[in-house]
C-alpha cells in the first residue's frame, strides 16, 4: 500500500475512535446520573420508614423530613442542594413506573395495602389502608 492510503485510513480510524470514546463519556456520565437518583431513591425510602417508626412511637424527627424533602425536590425538579438528575415523569417520558410498586411495599411492611381505586383519562384514585393500632 502508498503512503496515501495508510494515512486516510489512519485519520479514519483516528475519527471512529474519538466518536467512540465521546459516545462511551456519554453513558457514563447517564449511568453515574442514573445510580446517583437510586441512591437517594433508597435514601427517600428508609428515612420515610424510619419516620412512620418514630412517628407510631410518639417521636418527632423534623430535621430528616426537610431532608427527605429537599431530596424530593431535587429528584423532581434536577435542581436543588442534591444536584440529582431530574427523575421523569411517566412512563411515556422515560419513567421506570416504580412508584406505586413502592408505595405497595411500604404499606405492606406496616400492614397496609395500596391500589388503584379508579383510573381514567382524567385521572387515577389510589387507595393507601393502613391499620391503626
Amino acid at each position: 500500500m502508498n503512503r496515501s492510503v495508510l494515512k486516510i485510513i489512519q485519520t479514519i480510524s483516528i475519527l471512529v475512535m474519538s466518536v467512540l470514546t465521546v459516545i462511551l463519556m456519554l453513558t457514563v456520565t447517564k449511568v453515574q446520573g442514573n445510580a446517583k437518583t437510586i441512591n437517594y431513591s433508597g435514601i427517600v425510602r428508609g428515612g420515610t420508614q424510619r419516620l412512620v417508626k418514630e412517628e407510631l412511637n410518639g417521636m418527632q424527627n423534623d430535621a430528616l423530613i426537610v431532608q427527605i424533602d429537599n431530596i424530593l425536590y431535587s429528584q423532581m425538579t434536577g435542581s436543588g442542594k442534591f444536584k440529582i438528575p431530574q427523575i421523569p415523569r411517566s412512563r411515556t417520558m422515560g419513567g421506570a413506573g416504580l412508584g406505586l410498586a413502592l408505595v405497595r411495599e411500604i404499606a405492606h411492611q406496616h400492614g397496609g395495602d395500596v391500589r388503584v381505586a379508579e383510573s381514567s383519562s382524567n385521572g387515577t384514585r389510589i387507595e393507601l389502608r393502613l391499620l391503626l393500632q
